[in-house]
């Protein structure tokens, strides 16, 4: 790393402290419209002594919707990831093994924006097209 981007680290560290709040708010935002809807599944409650950055937020869906709700959501404009691909998907490793638990955990898993610079209007709207979508189902 050269000195400039180390001197743009440094200051962006500076800011760390508020973007991990605001994305504890967008979390807890999430957390609150969803817990309604009985199609989806949350993130647990984090135990009181541990600590996030609120890295993402993930949702999950039975598998023969992820995607679906996925492709509704980029129609719409909404950025979605999955994540993580299990290891023993991964050809080079080289397993021969089956995981069921974890296979269905990333067929079923979404993850939907969570970024310090969204506003509770772009949190509405995706909070809306994901009920729009729910009610297809």
């Amino acid at each position: 790393m050269n000195d400039i981007a180390s001197a743009i680290g440094l200051e962006q560290l500076k800011k760390l402290p508020g973007f991990v709040t605001r994305r504890k708010q967008i979390h807890e935002y999430y957390d609150q419209a969803f817990s309604a809807y009985s199609w989806l599944q949350l993130p647990p409650e984090r135990p009181a002594h541990m600590e996030s950055s609120y890295y993402f937020y993930w949702i999950q869906v039975r598998s023969d919707i992820r995607d679906k709700l996925a492709i509704y959501l980029r129609e719409r404009d909404i950025y979605t990831t999955f994540r993580y691909y299990p290891l023993h998907w991964v050809k080079f490793y080289g397993a021969q093994i089956s995981l069921p638990n974890t296979e269905e955990a990333a067929e079923a898993t979404l993850c939907i924006p969570i970024h310090q610079s969204l506003s509770n209007e772009d949190l509405d709207r995706v909070i809306k097209c994901v009920s729009d979508f729910g009610k297809g189902i």
